[in-house]
Order: structure tokens, then C-alpha cells, then sequence
């Protein structure tokens, strides 16, 4: 199909930036070559634009003839509402001249009225990030594809290292595959050649948080904030991963069934045994705490918190203050 036989508006948005990323180079590269002519382009930001900024750059004529494109970003997220309704109004009447791709990095709320609007004429790329299962399928293709044996536990170590990095999974088995020329690929070439994906070294600190491994807990911090992670990434992947403590204890208070709670929290059984290993460290009252106090720690960041120090007060699963004596 033409990208041409819908009306010229595209939205690209989801979290999972990677494969977001990819999907819109390749899709620019694809539109530069079907186009008949070279054409010109504008780059906004959706956060701060104004109405007339984007009437302009959507009503101005290609320099050379051929198309013009129009890339707006973090409208939908982060753009004033008066703009979504001026956009809305316009869009029947957007030049064939004129393609406009809009990029949002990040889920976009179903209800969002411009969301619909595109969805009605013209088209949407959804980006979710991977779930395991869907991961694991990713990897039974690639694996498939190239005619590669593995040794279960060398899979299990793949799903581990790599999280839900779908581009990061195609990757790794590539470098595999040239490495292992041929033979199985073991569990010794994985931990040798695949890095330790950040949700995975996240796991660890939430770990070691958990058993009180206080000064292992701040090297793993500081060791993520020298890798460039952003101090809110690992909070919100810390609540994230405590979150998932919490309604493992809960579920398993319930008697729900292992595969049930797998089910429920999306995880695959081998990632299941080890959140109900860190759950049982720790009661739900501690976990409830704790929670509340990554919370606090992602508002504090927002509103401009010293990164490295809130993050490293996080260490501490129970801070030494509150500890009776």
C-alpha cells in the first residue's frame, strides 16, 4: 500500500522508544525515495508551538515542488488544548502538498480527541513496549530465521539481559550468531557477549535494596548515573519493580495461583521466582513505605531535587533514622 492512499497525517507515539525511533527513520527514508521530487521540511515543538506557527508551516508552498514535510513533536502530551482544536479543524483541509507526522514519544490517552481525529483519516503507529511473551515469541523467530540451536538456559539468560529491548534483542542474537559460527549457542556466550540490559541491572538494585546491601545498592546507583541514566528512569523503574512486590504480596496473601499472579504482573515464571524471592525479604507494610517514599523521591526530582543525593537516600530500604534501637 501507498503511504500516499490515506489523507498525508501520520502519528507515531508508544514507549517504546527504540523501535519508534527505527520504524520513523526508515519511514522518512522510505517517503524521501517515493517522493517525486525533493522536498523541504519543518521541525516543531509541539510543547511550545503556537496555532499560526503551525497554520504557516503547514500552508507553505514546497520550495521544490514536490512534497513538504511537517513534524510535530509532543503536541498531543504536552500542547495547549486550543491548539488540538485549531489542528482538528484544519486537518480536512490539509494540502496533498503537506505531510504532517506527529511523534510522541510515550503513551497518548485513548480519549485524546486528536488522536481520533487522525485515527479517522489518516494513520496511526503504535509503539508499545514488548511484553514477555511477546519477547520471547521475538526471539523463537530470530532464532528460527538463522537456523541457530540454543541451550535453554542460554535463552533464559537472553530474555534476562535484554529486558523488553526489542531492537536491542535483534542485536544481541546477530552477535551471537557471527560468534558461535555455527555451534550451539551456551549460556557462557551469552553472559560473556550480552550486556546486562538496564531493566535487568535495575533488578538487581531493587534486590539488593531489599536484603540491605546498602553500600552495593549505592555503587549499582552510581554506576547507572556514570552510564547517563537519568535519576527519574531509575526511580520510576524502582516503583515500578516495588510496585510489582506489592501485588505479588497481596496475590499471594489471596492464594492466587503462581500462574495467575505471572498473568497478572506479565512476567514470565523465571522473573515471577525472583520477585516472590525479593518479596519475601521484606512485609507489605515495609514494601508500602518504601513505596511511598519512591514516590516522594519522584515528585522531589520534579521540582528540581539534587539527582544524585535523592536517588542514593533511596538505598536505604528502611532509613537508619526511623530503625529502633
Amino acid at each position: 500500500m501507498s503511504l500516499m492512499s490515506k489523507q498525508p497525517v501520520y502519528l507515531f507515539y508508544g514507549s517504546d522508544s527504540a523501535a519508534l525511533k527505527a520504524k520513523l527513520a526508515a519511514w522518512t527514508e522510505r517517503f524521501a525515495a517515493q517522493s517525486d521530487a525533493m522536498f523541504d521540511s519543518a521541525d516543531l515543538d509541539g510543547s511550545v508551538v503556537a496555532w499560526q506557527d503551525i497554520h504557516q508551516a503547514v500552508q507553505l508552498l514546497p520550495l521544490f515542488g514536490g512534497k513538504r514535510l511537517v513534524v510535530l513533536r509532543d503536541l498531543i502530551t504536552q500542547g495547549k488544548k486550543p491548539v488540538h482544536d485549531q489542528l482538528i479543524e484544519f486537518l480536512p483541509r490539509l494540502s496533498d502538498s503537506t505531510v504532517l507526522v506527529l511523534v510522541e514519544y510515550g503513551e497518548v490517552d485513548q480519549r485524546s480527541a486528536l488522536l481520533k481525529a487522525i485515527a479517522q483519516s489518516g494513520t496511526l503507529y503504535h509503539f508499545p513496549l514488548p511484553t514477555p511473551g511477546s519477547m520471547a515469541k521475538q526471539l523463537r523467530d530470530l532464532l528460527t530465521h538463522h537456523g541457530l540451536n540454543i541451550e535453554p538456559t542460554a535463552t533464559a539468560t537472553i530474555m534476562q539481559r535484554v529486558g523488553t529491548d526489542s531492537q536491542s534483542l535483534n542485536h544481541e542474537v546477530e552477535k551471537l550468531r557471527l560468534y558461535a559460527a555455527g555451534q550451539p549457542i551456551t549460556k557462557a556466550m551469552v553472559e560473556e557477549l550480552v550486556p546486562e540490559h538496564f531493566e535487568s541491572r535495575i533488578f538487581q538494585l531493587t534486590d539488593a535494596i531489599c536484603e540491605g546491601k546498602e553500600e552495593q545498592a549505592a555503587q549499582l546507583v552510581l554506576a547507572e548515573l556514570r552510564y547517563g541514566t537519568a535519576a527519574l528512569q531509575i526511580v520510576a523503574l524502582l516503583i515500578s519493580q516495588v510496585r510489582k512486590l506489592i501485588i505479588l504480596a497481596d496475590a499471594r496473601k489471596r492464594k492466587t495461583k503462581p500462574e495467575e499472579i505471572a498473568a497478572l504482573l506479565k512476567v514470565p515464571p523465571f522473573v515471577l521466582s525472583k520477585l516472590r524471592a525479593m518479596a519475601e525479604k521484606r512485609g507489605m507494610d515495609q514494601l508500602v513505605q518504601y513505596y511511598g517514599r519512591l514516590v516522594q523521591a519522584d515528585y522531589g526530582l520534579k521540582q528540581g531535587a539534587e539527582a544524585e543525593a535523592t536517588v542514593l537516600s533511596l538505598v536505604e530500604f528502611v532509613p537508619h533514622s526511623v530503625i529502633p534501637a
